[in-house]
């Protein structure tokens, strides 16, 4: 009966993985700083193969990946193979937010000259984000603005 079950199982199962492994369209993404300061640009490349008669349609910069916003996104293609292109898309991420983070899986959109619209997704990527170092100089927790004391008052340069 065991055995039964298992084989049911597999029938069942088996095609639905094949068929997600069957995408012709495949994404991955890499974070070029696994480390950031608070406030830093975070660059992430993700590429993306699919056949030629394929366009990828990247990502909108309003596309939410909270709490990372998309301050720019670029587009390099370049080709692999007689029948595959390989895309790069290097997206620039701010957060300001500390600790162990994660940047959520980026959806990406391929579209064939036929109209079928393939979607896949990366996995999601570590990130820690760290506080901006205080000097030993510093007595505050926020230092002033350039060209401003502690009081706030503004100083200016005379040009002479």
């Amino acid at each position: 009966m065991k055995r039964a079950g298992w084989a049911a199982a597999f029938f069942i199962l088996f095609p639905l993985a094949a068929a997600a492994e069957q995408s012709p369209v495949k994404a991955e993404a890499r974070v070029w700083q696994a480390q950031a300061t608070l406030g830093d640009e975070i660059r992430v490349s993700v590429q993306v193969e699919h056949p030629r008669d394929f366009s990828v349609i990247p990502p909108s910069p309003q596309t939410p990946l909270s709490p990372f916003e998309i301050k720019k996104i670029e587009f390099s293609p370049f080709r692999v193979g007689k029948n595959r292109v390989r895309e790069t898309l290097d997206l620039t991420l701010t957060v300001f937010e500390l600790g162990e983070l994660k940047i959520p899986p980026i959806a990406v959109t391929a579209k064939s000259d036929t109209g079928r619209t393939v979607e896949v997704r990366t996995e999601p990527l570590a990130v820690k984000i760290v506080s901006v170092g205080k000097r030993v100089s510093d007595k505050d927790d926020i230092r002033p603005i350039k060209g401003r004391d502690r009081d706030g008052a503004h100083h200016r340069r005379d040009p002479g």
